[in-house]
Protein backbone atom coordinates (compact mmCIF):
# COMPACT_ATOMS: atom_id res chain seq x y z
CA UNK A 1 0.00 0.00 0.00
CA UNK A 2 1.33 2.87 -0.79
CA UNK A 3 1.48 6.15 1.49
CA UNK A 4 2.09 9.79 0.88
CA UNK A 5 4.16 12.06 3.05
CA UNK A 6 5.61 15.44 3.08
CA UNK A 7 9.08 15.67 3.30
CA UNK A 8 10.73 18.77 5.21
CA UNK A 9 11.11 21.15 1.86
CA UNK A 10 6.95 20.56 1.81
CA UNK A 11 7.32 17.97 -1.31
CA UNK A 12 4.64 15.62 -1.41
CA UNK A 13 6.45 12.43 -1.79
CA UNK A 14 4.84 8.25 -2.17
CA UNK A 15 6.47 5.47 -0.74
CA UNK A 16 5.92 2.74 -1.98
CA UNK A 17 5.43 -0.85 0.00
CA UNK A 18 8.99 -1.77 1.24
CA UNK A 19 8.06 -4.66 3.17
CA UNK A 20 8.51 -6.10 6.45
CA UNK A 21 10.59 -7.71 9.23
CA UNK A 22 10.34 -10.78 10.65
CA UNK A 23 11.37 -11.90 13.97
CA UNK A 24 12.32 -15.84 14.18
CA UNK A 25 13.52 -15.84 18.08
CA UNK A 26 9.83 -18.17 19.19
CA UNK A 27 11.35 -20.68 16.60
CA UNK A 28 14.89 -20.70 18.16
CA UNK A 29 13.47 -21.39 21.69
CA UNK A 30 11.48 -23.99 20.39
CA UNK A 31 14.65 -25.47 18.38
CA UNK A 32 16.58 -25.41 21.49
CA UNK A 33 13.45 -26.25 23.79
CA UNK A 34 13.80 -23.14 25.86
CA UNK A 35 11.60 -20.87 28.13
CA UNK A 36 11.41 -17.45 27.28
CA UNK A 37 12.07 -16.98 31.15
CA UNK A 38 14.94 -19.22 30.99
CA UNK A 39 16.81 -17.14 27.97
CA UNK A 40 15.71 -14.07 29.83
CA UNK A 41 17.69 -14.61 32.97
CA UNK A 42 20.79 -15.74 30.71
CA UNK A 43 21.07 -12.85 28.97
CA UNK A 44 20.44 -10.23 32.00
CA UNK A 45 17.07 -9.17 30.23
CA UNK A 46 13.54 -8.49 31.64
CA UNK A 47 11.02 -11.32 30.30
CA UNK A 48 8.71 -9.22 29.11
CA UNK A 49 11.24 -7.74 26.67
CA UNK A 50 12.18 -11.51 25.57
CA UNK A 51 7.87 -11.92 25.15
CA UNK A 52 7.17 -8.91 22.62
CA UNK A 53 10.29 -10.19 20.66
CA UNK A 54 8.76 -13.63 20.77
CA UNK A 55 5.24 -12.01 19.87
CA UNK A 56 6.79 -10.14 17.39
CA UNK A 57 5.84 -6.76 19.34
CA UNK A 58 8.31 -4.87 18.84
CA UNK A 59 7.92 -1.35 17.73
CA UNK A 60 11.75 -1.17 17.75
CA UNK A 61 14.69 -3.12 17.60
CA UNK A 62 17.15 -2.96 20.53
CA UNK A 63 20.56 -3.59 19.09
CA UNK A 64 21.86 -4.57 22.73
CA UNK A 65 19.26 -7.31 23.25
CA UNK A 66 20.13 -8.20 19.38
CA UNK A 67 23.71 -8.53 20.13
CA UNK A 68 22.85 -10.52 23.50
CA UNK A 69 20.58 -12.94 21.82
CA UNK A 70 23.24 -13.52 18.62
CA UNK A 71 26.19 -13.80 21.26
CA UNK A 72 24.07 -16.76 23.51
CA UNK A 73 22.64 -18.55 20.58
CA UNK A 74 25.90 -18.09 18.67
CA UNK A 75 24.03 -17.12 15.58
CA UNK A 76 24.00 -13.60 13.67
CA UNK A 77 21.36 -11.32 12.80
CA UNK A 78 19.91 -12.90 10.02
CA UNK A 79 19.35 -15.76 12.06
CA UNK A 80 16.79 -13.59 14.11
CA UNK A 81 15.85 -11.16 12.16
CA UNK A 82 14.52 -12.15 8.32
CA UNK A 83 13.50 -9.72 5.93
CA UNK A 84 10.60 -10.14 3.38
CA UNK A 85 9.87 -8.49 0.81
CA UNK A 86 5.96 -6.86 0.08
CA UNK A 87 3.41 -9.19 -1.31
CA UNK A 88 2.56 -8.35 -4.87
CA UNK A 89 -1.24 -6.21 -5.00
CA UNK A 90 -3.83 -8.75 -4.86
CA UNK A 91 -1.82 -11.53 -3.74
CA UNK A 92 -2.24 -13.45 -0.49
CA UNK A 93 -0.06 -12.61 2.62
CA UNK A 94 2.60 -14.97 3.03
CA UNK A 95 2.37 -17.44 6.08
CA UNK A 96 5.91 -18.73 5.72
CA UNK A 97 7.61 -18.73 8.98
Amino acid sequence: MDQKISTPEGSLVTLKEHGRIEVKLKEILDLHGMKRNTLARAIGCRFEVINRWCHRDLQEIDTDTLAKLCCYFNCSVGDILVYREPEPEGATPSTDK
